[in-house]
């Protein structure tokens, strides 16, 4: 067997994060990725001749700061403003005085805006976390208005899980996710899939990325990982990285016996959020929508469209995101194109139900958007997840948001002696590209610390 210093498995953020990382460092390694592309949940694709982006659609959380600071990339971003539909107006995400003022004009008054400030003062008190449990308990205390009430829950709902899901810990300053929320997402001018090139072009100046090989085992030696079986031979290393998911790395690349039964079990029992549906579209570029926002999200009642997914069937009116990269691009040429998000049940469903929502979806739901839109649609394809996953090689989750952003996470070094993890379910919390470059960080630089005391 051909040895390396590090073996990754698989170039999704996490493990293109920890490879550029290592390459800096001098560090060799050896990245095998499974299918024929780079980035995972953050990659632009191309789709009957057109680029689209497929999982992640907006990128915020410090990863560009990340690529200047850390790798020195001079890159050149544009902000991202999100637009929720509320009424027949537009509410704007990242939340900030802009938005207050944009709820006033959906119905809400000063006082009750200024009610919602007073009672919000319980954020910063720790017994509140205590007290209620999660964070739709929280917002019954402190949002009274309806209006406010439906925009907080669709801006927790594009986790994938209702609000009366989620911890309340996660609304806490103290809280990890929180130094992702005060970070404004960006794009990179030509789609998100620059991102992974960016960290591809980094981490191929000092090691070998092969593509279009499967991992299908990790093998371990008392109690500690020593190497790889692939579709195409095995592979030795003093560290194996996986960025193919804590669940499937554990359950899958593993045998159970490696494991201690408690952490076995743990991580079988982590659950996993709903995926969506893709539609890939075109529409007529002398449709107008606003140019300040390049990302719209519809909802109806976030509350109830959970529970009925949740049992396995669409609801009546499906919460939706539409990513339109031309109105940040306004030089592409053609029709405009925009990656649509919904919601898909627990299970399968028939491909009639199925199209019966997009149907609904795409004519009431683009209507409730922006009136007329649907008409000036010009093309559109179709991803359910089992095409999806046969397709780009990973399953679509919501809204490229990680699948356990609800659980416990995992340290990147896993109880098996230089085996580590990166991507979901490890740490930090976070939402998937941001946490996917820290924990690849965090990871890489374990790693280099090990060996550089190794060889000392």
């Amino acid at each position: 067997m051909k040895k390396y210093p590090v073996i990754i498995i698989g170039a999704g953020i996490g493990g293109l994060t920890t490879a550029a990382y290592l390459s800096q460092q001098g560090i060799p390694f050896l990245l095998l990725e499974q299918t024929a592309a780079i980035g995972g949940r953050c990659s632009t694709r191309m789709i009957n001749g057109l680029k689209y982006e497929i999982g992640a659609i907006y990128v915020g959380g410090g990863v560009f700061d990340h690529l200047r600071q850390t790798f020195g990339v001079k890159c050149h971003t544009i902000p991202v403003r999100c637009g929720v539909k509320i009424g027949e107006h537009i509410v704007s995400i990242p939340i900030g005085l802009k938005t207050l003022w944009e709820l006033r004009t959906c119905g809400v008054s000063w006082w009750e805006i200024l009610l919602f400030m007073y009672r919000s003062r319980i954020l910063s008190d720790t017994s509140t976390f205590e007290r209620y449990e999660s964070i739709g308990q929280v917002f019954d205390k402190i949002v009274a208005n309806k209006t406010m009430r439906r925009f907080f829950d669709v801006t927790v709902g594009v986790s994938g899980i209702s609000p009366y899901c989620l911890p309340s810990q996660s609304l806490s300053k103290k809280s990890p996710i929180v130094k992702y929320k005060a970070m404004n997402p960006e794009y990179f001018p030509g789609g998100n899939g620059k991102i992974s090139t960016t960290l591809f072009d980094l981490a191929a100046k000092n090691g070998e990325i092969v593509f279009n090989e499967k991992v299908n085992k990790i093998l371990v030696k008392n109690g500690c990982a020593v190497a790889v079986k692939t579709n195409r031979g095995e592979y030795s290393g003093d560290v194996i990285v996986s960025n193919a998911g804590l669940r499937n790395t554990v359950l899958k690349l593993t045998d159970s016996g490696n494991w201690p039964v408690d952490y076995y079990e743990e991580v079988k029992e982590i659950k996993t959020t709903l995926q969506v549906a893709n539609i890939f579209l075109t529409f007529s570029r002398s449709f107008k929508i606003p140019k300040e926002f390049a990302v719209f999200l519809v909802s109806y009642d976030v509350n109830k469209e959970f529970q009925t997914l949740e049992k396995g069937s669409f609801s009546s009116q499906s919460m939706f995101i539409l990513h339109v990269p031309s109105n940040i691009e306004p030089y592409l040429k053609g029709d405009c194109r925009a990656t649509l998000q919904f919601y898909y049940p627990r299970g399968q469903v028939t491909a009639a139900c199925l199209d019966v929502q997009v149907q609904k979806v795409m004519y009431d739901g683009l209507e409730k958007l922006f009136k007329g839109f649907s008409k000036a649609i010009t093309s559109y394809t179709v991803y359910d997840p089992i095409r999806y996953e046969q397709e780009f090689g990973f399953s679509p989750y919501v809204f490229g948001v990680s699948p356990e952003l609800n659980c416990k996470r995992f340290p990147n070094q896993s109880p098996i002696t230089n085996l580590y993890c990166v991507g979901d379910s490890v740490m930090p919390e976070g939402p998937c590209v941001p946490q996917a470059m820290d924990s690849g960080l965090d990871c890489a630089q374990l790693i280099a610390t090990k060996l550089k005391i190794i060889n000392m």
